[in-house]
């Protein structure tokens, strides 16, 4: 059974890269996180190994079995803790940046003016329509197209 991934949201350059660097901070933290749980958790088989040599008294092994317990049980803390920023970063929505590629993925909603596929002379007599057809916008707030120098405004 597949499972389609969802849409990335369309956010402008700025959301975008503060997205991007909070997910990579999450991200970064929880491995962190998590390498310092393995490593108290290395800790405590270490000394759970130690307190099994010969030689060593009963309160030096008591002891030593409580420091084990201790090391093992905060190895076991920070692995959740690590856990639990690992699943923070997952639920941060995936977005993608406005591009000239992607613009037109937009609902018409949020989109000020659409390009026109004729050139910019032909349109010159013509003023630009708003996205919404049924909306009147009275005339001295419609843009023409011109040119100066011979670039387009």
């Amino acid at each position: 059974m597949r499972t389609e991934k969802p849409q990335k949201r369309l956010v402008h350059m700025e959301q975008y890269l503060q997205t991007l660097g909070k997910k990579s901070a999450l991200y970064s933290s929880a491995a962190a996180i998590a390498g310092a749980g393995s490593v108290l958790l290395l800790v405590a088989v270490l000394l759970s190994w130690f307190s099994f040599q010969d030689g060593m008294n009963e309160i030096a092994r008591f002891f030593l079995s409580l420091a084990n317990g201790a090391v093992a049980a905060s190895g076991c803390a920070v692995l959740w803790a690590a856990f639990r920023v690992f699943k923070r970063a997952k639920q941060i929505e995936t977005v993608a940046p406005i591009t000239k590629y992607t613009a037109h993925q937009l609902p018409a909603s949020e989109t000020l003016v659409r390009a026109s596929e004729r050139p910019v002379t032909a349109q010159q007599a013509e003023l630009l329509r708003p996205v919404l057809q049924g909306h009147a916008t009275p005339p001295e707030q419609l843009l023409r197209a011109a040119e100066e120098n011979g670039q387009s405004v």
